[in-house]
């Protein structure tokens, strides 16, 4: 190769093209790097800034976090997430174990350890309910809202389109007269609120109309169960009482599922099969891990 000046070369392979001599563009010049920042200024964030955004891929791979995806979730991703913190479910977490533990003792004395399952009527203790659930006994969520305050018969509500849906929900998580007769254990349906009709009108409901009156069912209001348990325990009720109000109210945030409206119950898959939020996921992560590292 032969090279002509600064911007022709001739190539020998080319000789019998036109013209014998190719141009080429010149060659720039060697690139120079210069460092712009020095180690110091180069930051990619704080650890716990990198863990959230990591945590967010982590949780998409998941679409609804329960106690079982938790336990099969591999080590690294759980000391990932666990890194992340806030301060509001942490808080409504540990407002809500403490009491959740001294219910399982008052239930465990009275009735005999898993010979028994409690009943959140609503969502106003879905959280105990899964505290409850998550600590190893059986629970459930019957998902019904609407009734307090209100004047509404159990005609009017067998009596809505597609209340046969209801029905079949309550059937596939084990609240129809069949399973519950024929189980053992005692079925405790509870409601928050000592005022109103909530209570009355749900047992009525299932009593008189969808038939489960067997003798393993009772309704209590929480509040009087509560006081008895911490009275068992030695524990002050008030302050127990007023940090679970609160929490419950602010659980309905992370809640994965709506309110049912009392006179929609036909609506009820669009409700349970809500897909779960990012908040969500994150607050049933913190519930599971917090009871997980109590144990450890």
């Amino acid at each position: 190769m032969k090279i002509v000046g600064n911007n022709y070369i001739i190539n020998p392979y080319l000789a019998s093209a036109k013209p014998d001599c190719v141009k080429i563009k010149q060659q720039p010049q060697q690139d120079v790097f210069v460092s712009s920042k020095t180690k110091k200024e180069i930051n990619f964030g704080s650890k716990e800034s990198i863990a959230k955004r990591t945590g967010k891929i982590i949780l998409k791979r998941y679409p609804k976090m329960t106690q079982e995806v938790y336990n099969k979730m591999p080590k690294y991703e759980k000391s990932i997430l666990g890194i992340t913190k806030d301060i509001d479910s942490d808080l409504m977490i540990s407002m809500a174990l403490d009491p959740t533990k001294i219910l399982i003792k008052h239930f465990d004395e009275k009735y005999g350890k898993n010979n028994y399952v409690f009943v959140s009527i609503g969502r106003s203790l879905g959280l105990i309910a899964d505290c409850m659930k998550a600590l190893g006994r059986s629970s459930r969520t019957m998902p019904i809202s609407g009734l307090h305050g209100k004047k509404i018969t159990t005609k009017e509500i067998v009596a809505q389109p597609n209340f046969k849906n209801y029905t079949r929900y309550l059937r596939e998580i084990g609240l129809d007269k069949n399973t519950i007769s024929n189980d053992g254990r005692m079925y405790i349906f509870t409601d928050y609120c000592a005022t109103g009709n909530t209570l009355e009108v749900v047992q009525k409901l299932l009593t008189k109309r969808l038939g489960v009156n067997s003798d393993n069912v009772t309704f209590e209001n929480f509040e009087t169960i509560y006081e008895q348990a911490c009275k068992k325990n030695r524990t002050m009720v008030t302050p127990y009482l007023i940090n679970l109000n609160l929490g419950t109210e602010y659980y309905k945030i992370y809640s994965p599922m709506e309110e049912l409206d009392c006179l929609n119950l036909g609506a009820v898959y669009q409700v349970v099969n809500r897909p779960q939020n990012e908040s969500s996921k994150y607050f049933y992560f913190r519930l599971y891990d917090a009871i997980a590292n109590s144990k450890n």
